[in-house]
């Protein structure tokens, strides 16, 4: 790979909606790659946890080039596996709930709605859906473009959440919840 400026790396963190800080404020930033430093010090890479505390280790570069092919890797790495481990609770919550007589619906604006076993009420209907963009699958069946999920809370109403648990308020209706996931995921 050649040499990698700031700008390239920039522009590939927001191409590829990479959870990526590059010599950025990066305090209580949780599940994100980390690069900080200077030609005096060095070039440290790192990433955080769901805490926002380092999580393995910190790599130590004497060029900035160097730590950008770095945690550029990285990020690639932690989003393919935030996607793969999205995928797979998504899909067995599924099976379970299509052993049972579930099916997706359809929602607003092309979506599919994937009501989860696991949150029904007393099989008095579904209370959580899976949110996707897509009626695609990936090479294991696995629904792709998985945006959100709508949770109907037990005294009333709906909330919108991505799957990095960003609540979008609360709705009175499940099409209200679901326009807000939708305007947040385009946005």
């Amino acid at each position: 790979m050649p040499d990698l400026t700031r700008e390239e790396l920039v522009a590939l963190r927001d191409a590829e909606k990479l959870r990526l800080k590059i010599f950025e404020n990066h305090g209580n930033v949780m599940d994100t790659v980390v690069v900080t430093g200077d030609d005096y010090v060095g070039y440290r890479v790192w990433a955080t946890d769901e805490r926002a505390a380092v999580w393995g280790g910190t790599s130590l570069y004497a060029f900035e080039s160097a730590a950008l092919k770095n945690a550029l890797m990285r990020a690639r790495a932690g989003r393919e596996l935030v996607f793969y481990r999205l995928s797979r609770a998504v899909d067995r919550r599924a099976a379970a709930f299509a052993e049972r007589g579930g099916a997706l619906e359809a929602g607003l604006r092309g979506t599919l709605l994937r009501p989860n076993a696991e949150w029904l009420e007393n099989d008095g209907g579904p209370t959580f859906y899976d949110v996707f963009t897509s009626p695609a699958t990936d090479e294991h069946g696995f629904l792709t473009d998985h945006v959100g999920v709508l949770l109907s809370s037990r005294v009333g109403g709906w909330t919108a959440t991505t799957p990095r648990d960003v609540d979008y308020g609360s709705f009175p209706t499940r099409d209200e919840a679901l326009t807000a996931l939708l305007d947040a995921a385009r946005g």
